[in-house]
């Protein structure tokens, strides 16, 4: 038990080495505040007991093993338990709220107590990850929110898009046969009811996401559909591809990984 506690107190110090590191102003790709977009808050209470019970084994379930956010987007920790605890760059004294503003693009992999692995890594990816969108299982959400720490193939279509009909069943048979990478289809604006019935008819279930107000494919920098991008682990995007796929584009975007 001892060694245990000594552990609860020596990862928030070695947090607070990343979090220094991470928030200098002088690293390359550091934004200022002035040229962050707003971002939003991801918030995480830490209840009394936390410790005990994944001592214990037990599972908490209120912090991802992998979290998406967006650049300029803020973690806030409230320690409402009696240790201290340690989350990525954040360590956080008992009955302390941190808040972290992330200024960089990258990924923080470190300790994280309130997860039964003891680790988190955490993707600080482009702004436009996290622009809104809506899915067809849940309503409003964003890419974020369909990132899991895998690399991400991104397709956007639209429902008169003949190329795109016979696409995506071949996306579907892809991300079947490649498990490691996650497939996230993103419609072009088109209403909710023909982009049900256009994947019911073509065969499609990957996740799907409708780009409404076309933010995302904007910020993308998306010409035409159909238009592929590869996002490896990192939420950069590492490859792309326009046009209809040819008999080796996929295995040309693996490879970009």
């Amino acid at each position: 038990m001892a060694a245990r506690f000594r552990a609860l107190f020596l990862a928030p110090l070695l947090a607070v080495v990343l979090l220094g590191c991470a928030g200098n102003d002088n690293d390359s790709g550091t934004k200022s505040e002035s040229e962050l977009p707003a971002g939003i808050t991801h918030t995480y209470t830490v209840p009394a007991g936390t410790a005990a019970r994944i001592s214990r084994g037990e599972d908490p379930k209120f912090f991802p093993a992998v979290l998406v956010v967006g650049l300029g987007d803020t973690l806030a920790v409230d320690n409402q338990d009696v240790v201290p605890h340690t989350v990525g760059p954040l360590g956080v004294r008992p009955n302390e709220t941190y808040r972290f503003r992330f200024t960089k693009e990258g990924v923080f992999e470190g300790a994280c107590t309130i997860h039964p692995s003891q680790q988190t890594r955490i993707i600080v990816a482009p702004s436009y990850v996290v622009t809104d969108v809506d899915s067809l299982d849940t309503g409003a959400t964003t890419l974020a929110a369909h990132m899991d720490g895998r690399p991400t193939l991104i397709t956007v279509w639209a429902t008169w898009c003949e190329p795109c009909r016979r696409e995506l069943p071949q996306l579907q048979e892809f991300a079947e046969s490649h498990p490691e990478i996650n497939v996230v289809t993103v419609n072009l604006g088109d209403d909710r009811s023909s982009v049900t019935s256009f994947l019911d008819d073509v065969g499609v279930s990957l996740t799907s996401l409708i780009d409404t107000e076309g933010r995302l494919t904007s910020a993308m920098k998306v010409a035409s559909v159909p238009s592929l991008a590869m996002i490896d682990s990192k939420g950069a995007v590492v490859a792309r591809h326009t046009g209809e796929l040819g008999s080796g584009t996929l295995d040309e975007l693996l490879d970009s990984l």
